[in-house]
This record gives structure tokens, C-alpha cells and sequence, in this order.
């Protein structure tokens, strides 16, 4: 008997561009292929497996039916797990029941129905609030290893920054430490965060850090992974980002393909390649060439940063330095640096891993943030 995602994928190959789905929505008609929607379900597919949802396991769904509402229910299938379809007239207290009952792992859902799936997890008794920033031209899936493991038992919060991922520019075109300070403020008092703990890697790290000097009442703790800050750099910056800097230059960012550039970046940033995960590197590739990704690097890269280092003395909070001995965009003395300015800061150096050492190794590093919160 044919899986019901093998019929969908047979009807893709004999129609790819017939119309699969239609929606009226108030103000547009949404129209999907079916090539397109099997390319939605697939890249969901993909996800999935990379956050470590195995086959037979279930991911619940709610949302408003759609062309992203199937592309979630084919994805899951598509990875061999099971769908939790839930209504979307459930109060939080039904969400959170059946959330319980049915041991789903993952929730599909969007900004309309987030309160009550929020409202649903707080319910459930989670422990603590984490809200996960990435770094220059990356995006939320540089935590996919992190938050297999937090998720268990805690609130996790990540989103792609402006300027990089699927968020896509500023719409005000200003890239500036403080606007994103701001951002991260918005989203924690739209979705009632309370005291929260506040992770960053690079860029984030240095957010993440200055969010927390400008409230002080909303940082419970610090998690700061190879943090920007200082004005140090190793002999490692990546090609693009140098290029970025240069008079004249920056305009061949926005219009040349970056794949070799993309590639010199992820090797650069991982202290040994071959832990590069299979598809890593192409999933950076298409992000970068999202729309306005290009030019919102470039906008960002040449941003004014003044050095505001030594206001890291001023944080009053506890406080996790993990850094990569390998790190060749900022060297480890850097992350000394962080432990030694910031009161009572706890440092772990992996003398093995590099700038993103909560990708390179997740099962490690997690290991360490989980003893962390522990204590705090």
C-alpha cells in the first residue's frame, strides 16, 4: 500500500505545475504547485530529521488551513513521523492536554495561534525561558543541536536575525547593536518572556550582552559563545567579510554568486571541517541568497561599531563564556578576556572547536549550558 506522501510526490511529477492548492484569503489569493509545495514539505522534512525527530515520533500541528499547514503535515509524514493535527478553536488548556497525551516533540504553528501555544507550555510547567541569538550570516538552525536537547524542558525562543535567514532586511535599514537590542525587547514583551536567559554566539553574543546592561531585570543569565565585542580579530576573518569593509568592493557582494565565499566562511568558522554536517553549507549558501540578504550583509558589515567593551565590567548577572581554542576570528584570549572583566563569569575553552562550537559539537557544549542553568 502507497504511503500518502508517495501519492502526493507521484501527482508532483506528473503535474508539477498545476495548482495544488488554493486559498482566499481577505486580501490575496494564495496559490501553490505542486512542485512547490513538495519542495515546502521537503525542506520541512529536512528540518525535522536535523533537529533529530525520528520516524514513528509525533509533531502536533496548529494553524489555519494552508498552504504551509500541508507543507508541515507532508514534511512530517514525509519523515516518517506523525502528524497531531489540532484544532484551532482549543483553548490553551486543551493544546496543553493534548500537547501531554500525545508526546509530540514539535509544534507547528504561526503568530496567530503563538499565544495559546505559549500560554499552552507554560501550563505543561516549563522551567525556564531561553531566547537563542545567532551570528553574522547565520540563522536560527545554527542552534538545531542545542534545542533537541533544552526544548525537553524548557521554553526556547530563537528567530532569524534582521538582515540574515528567512527575516530578511531591516525595514528601516538600520543594523545597529542597539536596533537589535530593541528587537530582542519587542519580541520578549510580545510573548511575555519574564526574566529569561539570554544566549548569543558572535554578533548575538555582543546583542545579547548589551541587552542585558539596558535591562538588567529581564537577563536572568548570560550564555556567551565566541561573543563579539572586543576589538580583536584573529587571522581567520572570513574573505567576505573583509571584502565587505573595502571601498568600491562591497557592490560585487550584492550581485556575484557566493557559493565560494559561503564556503570559505563555514570552513573558517569550524575548528575542524570534517564536522561539517551534510547540507550545512548549501542551507548557509541559499540563505545568503534570500531576498535582500545580499546587500543587508553589506549594510551591516559596514555599520559604525564603537568600541564598548569595557562596559562588560558593569554586568551584575550570572554569566557562562564558552569559547573555541580553535576560534580563528576571535582568538581564545578574547574569551579570557570576557571571564576576566566580567564579575564571577565562569569560562569553558574547547580546545578543539572553533567559532561555532555549538554547532560543531551540540552534545558537548549543551552539556555544559545544561550544568549552568542548573546552578542558576
Amino acid at each position: 500500500m502507497e504511503h500518502f506522501y508517495e501519492l502526493v510526490a507521484a501527482a508532483v511529477d506528473q503535474f508539477p505545475d498545476n495548482i495544488a492548492i488554493e486559498v482566499q484569503h481577505r486580501d490575496r489569493l494564495e496559490q501553490v504547485t505542486y512542485a512547490r509545495l513538495r519542495e515546502m514539505a521537503e525542506r520541512t522534512a529536512a528540518w525535522l530529521a536535523m533537529i533529530g525527530l525520528d520516524a514513528g515520533q509525533r509533531a502536533a500541528i496548529l494553524a489555519d488551513n494552508g498552504a504551509a499547514w500541508c507543507a508541515a503535515y507532508l514534511g512530517i509524514l514525509r519523515r516518517g513521523a506523525i502528524a497531531v493535527p489540532l484544532d484551532t478553536s482549543y483553548k490553551a488548556s486543551q493544546v496543553q492536554t493534548l500537547l501531554v497525551d500525545s508526546a509530540a516533540r514539535v509544534m507547528f504553528t504561526t503568530a496567530k495561534y503563538l499565544p495559546t501555544v505559549v500560554a499552552a507550555r507554560e501550563a505543561a510547567g516549563v522551567e525556564l525561558r531561553i531566547v537563542l541569538l545567532h551570528g553574522t550570516s547565520s540563522s536560527l538552525h545554527t542552534w538545531d543541536g542545542w534545542v533537541t536537547s533544552l526544548a525537553a524542558h524548557h521554553r526556547v525562543v530563537r528567530f532569524d536575525l534582521p538582515g540574515f535567514g528567512l527575516t530578511g532586511p531591516s525595514p528601516t535599514g538600520d543594523y545597529s547593536i542597539d536596533a537589535y537590542v530593541a528587537l530582542v525587547d519587542e519580541i520578549a514583551r510580545r510573548l511575555d518572556l519574564g526574566p529569561f536567559v539570554l544566549g548569543g554566539n558572535s554578533l548575538g553574543g555582543e546583542i545579547a550582552w548589551h541587552y542585558a546592561l539596558a535591562h538588567p531585570s529581564s537577563a536572568r543569565a548570560l550564555i556567551l559563545i565566541d561573543s563579539a565585542g572586543y576589538p580583536r580579530y584573529g587571522r581567520g576573518v572570513p574573505i567576505a567579510f573583509w571584502l565587505a569593509s573595502l571601498p568600491g568592493l562591497p557592490w560585487a557582494l550584492t550581485k556575484l554568486d557566493p557559493r565560494h565565499l559561503v564556503e570559505d566562511a563555514v570552513t573558517r568558522v569550524y575548528g575542524d571541517p570534517s564536522r561539517i554536517r551534510p547540507g550545512v553549507t548549501q542551507r548557509y549558501y541559499e540563505l545568503a541568497l534570500a531576498p535582500g540578504n545580499r546587500p543587508a550583509f553589506v549594510a551591516r558589515m559596514r555599520t559604525p561599531r564603537p568600541d564598548q567593551s569595557a562596559r562588560v565590567r558593569e554586568l551584575r548577572l550570572p554569566v557562562l563564556v564558552m569559547w573555541g581554542g580553535r576560534d580563528r576570528l576571535f582568538p581564545a584570549d578574547v574569551g579570557r578576556q570576557f571571564a576576566i572583566d566580567i564579575p564571577g563569569a565562569r569560562l569553558v575553552v574547547y580546545d578543539d572547536l572553533g567559532h561555532v562550537p555549538m554547532e560543531e559539537d551540540p552534545a558537548r557544549t549543551v552539556a555544559d549550558v545544561e550544568r549552568f542553568l542548573a546552578d542558576h
